[in-house]
């Protein structure tokens, strides 16, 4: 099992950036940090590969779960990066938490029992693991 941070790399969030920054004050502030870091988007930038997350290696469940209310990272990349998972790994799950914040801060019972159920489900002594 494993979860991670809903940002997986610039492989995922890239795309989204190039399609939204002229409309989005979000899409426009991370195409900023992806350029002065990275340079611009394309999909074989080595600088943006380098920093993304390989999820066609990982087969094992997978958690994802993201605030729609994310003032920091776009809920539509967690639901990219899920629809690319999913034909790979079949135990990856998303949970989009409405009105979630980001780090779900403002839903701590929501966090706690969505990610308390997903360790029911796979942890130790599941027969899903």
């Amino acid at each position: 099992m494993i979860a991670i941070s809903p940002f997986a790399g610039w492989n995922v969030v890239g795309p989204w950036v190039e399609k939204h920054k002229n409309t989005n004050n979000l899409a426009q502030y991370l195409d900023n940090v992806m350029v002065t870091n990275y340079g611009p988007y394309s999909p074989g930038n080595p600088k943006l590969t380098s920093v993304s997350l390989d999820y066609k290696k990982i087969h094992a469940p997978v958690l994802l779960i993201q605030g729609t209310s994310d003032a920091s990272l776009p809920w539509q990349t967690v639901q990219l990066l899920y629809s690319d998972m999913k034909p790979v790994d079949p135990n990856v799950e998303l949970d989009l938490v409405p009105g979630g914040n980001h780090g779900l801060i403002n839903k701590p019972k929501q966090l706690n029992k969505d990610i308390s159920a997903w360790y029911t489900k796979y942890g130790e002594g599941s027969s899903e693991k």
